[in-house]
């Protein structure tokens, strides 16, 4: 059972690390961090806290995952191959199903669930639901966004 870390990796001492998983350098995990067997986390990635990889994820380089994240069995984030460049950041609380691919430069919401097996093909609002398929299309609104929706209504309603 090996775990090969890289250099300059930061872990917290409350980090969970199965078996089998690679962690390039210059790598930052948050505090809480579960990461899955076979999982794989390339050169410059930052996890918050309370991130949760399940086995056989795979980060590219410089992948940004924020705090209270879920990403499901067999997640990908992919990085350009022409120029090596990923840009794809995950925000806080997102929810990603098993065998969700990412797209470089797309940014998940805050809050968002994205359904199993889903390409995201391009950027997701924050609290804007959740969202599946291939490519990633909403289906469905956050409590939150239509509580804004509400809001905005009744607003539009007393300026009437």
């Amino acid at each position: 059972m090996t775990v090969i870390i890289g250099k300059n990796v930061m872990t917290p001492e409350n980090v969970h690390i199965e078996p089998f998983v690679v962690i390039e350098a210059d790598v930052h995990l948050g505090e809480n961090c579960v990461i899955g067997s076979f999982s794989k986390i390339s050169q410059g990635c930052v996890l918050g806290s309370n991130v949760v990889l399940k086995p056989g994820c795979i980060l590219a380089c410089g992948t940004i995952v924020e705090d209270n994240v879920f990403l499901g069995p067999g997640c990908t984030i992919l990085r350009d191959q022409e120029t090596g460049v990923c840009g794809v950041e995950v925000a806080e609380g997102a929810f990603l199903g098993a065998n969700t691919v990412v797209m470089p430069g797309c940014r998940v919401g805050r809050g968002v669930t994205i359904g199993a097996c889903s390409l995201v093909t391009r950027s997701i609002p924050d609290d804007s639901g959740i969202w599946a398929g291939s490519p990633a299309r909403p289906l469905k609104k956050s409590k939150n966004n239509l509580l804004r929706e509400l809001a905005r209504t009744r607003k539009q309603l007393t300026l009437n």
